[in-house]
């Protein structure tokens, strides 16, 4: 055996051991994957043998709780900019919609000259705060202090600002998809625990 025939199952030995430390790797991560299901799998079992009264008895806010109190959970849960907050707008005409900030001077005669002046350009631009009425009104589905349009009360919707004036924020929005969707959230909720950080867990329309 000549030294070509040695560096040759040199290579060959070494590209196997790189290939066993990345199975290595893909099994660590697998298993991973497969404790946090598992758990997942007794905290779900856990959930569904207590009673509605246990599940929620020690709640601060339930659907008994005045308007108030559920308007101050929901600010505190989806918390950001006060000074602004964006409203959904649907085009009649063609169907399209989007989000901008509300304005209190939106349409105002004498003030308003869109479409002729886009908003971002417009010097009586006036930004509406987040309040009390504001977040109530989004939960309704529509606004009881603005005038009906066409004899019908328009829908309101508002989004929010997460990211704060001095770039920090008061919570965050992850997004799982794919198939491991599952063990991901789960691996992501342990991780927030640990941490002490809070975590709610939404799944979408779509599934």
């Amino acid at each position: 055996m000549d030294n070509d025939d040695i560096s040759d199952l040199d290579r060959q030995i070494t590209k196997i051991e790189k290939r066993l430390k990345v199975l290595d790797a893909e099994r660590g991560e697998v298993l991973g994957k497969l404790e946090a299901l598992r758990r997942q799998r007794e905290d779900v079992a856990q959930h569904k043998t207590a009673s509605p009264s246990d599940t929620f008895s020690d709640a601060p806010v339930t659907k008994d709780s005045p308007a108030e109190a559920k308007v101050a959970l929901f600010r505190s849960l989806f918390r950001g900019r006060e000074d602004m907050y964006p409203r959904k707008w649907e085009s009649a005409k063609t169907g399209k919609s989007g989000y901008q900030p509300a304005c209190r001077n939106d349409w105002v005669k004498g003030l308003c000259e869109k479409p002729r002046v886009k908003c971002s350009e417009c010097p009586a631009r006036e930004f509406l705060p987040v309040t009390d009425a504001v977040n109530r009104a989004h939960l309704k589905g529509a606004d009881i202090d603005e005038k009906p349009y066409g004899g019908v009360q328009r829908d309101f919707t508002i989004g929010v600002y997460p990211l704060l004036p001095d770039e920090t924020c008061w919570f965050i929005a992850a997004d799982f998809d794919n198939e491991s969707w599952q063990a991901d959230v789960a691996a992501f909720q342990e991780t927030c625990s640990h941490i002490g950080v809070p975590v709610a867990v939404e799944r979408s329309r779509s599934g």
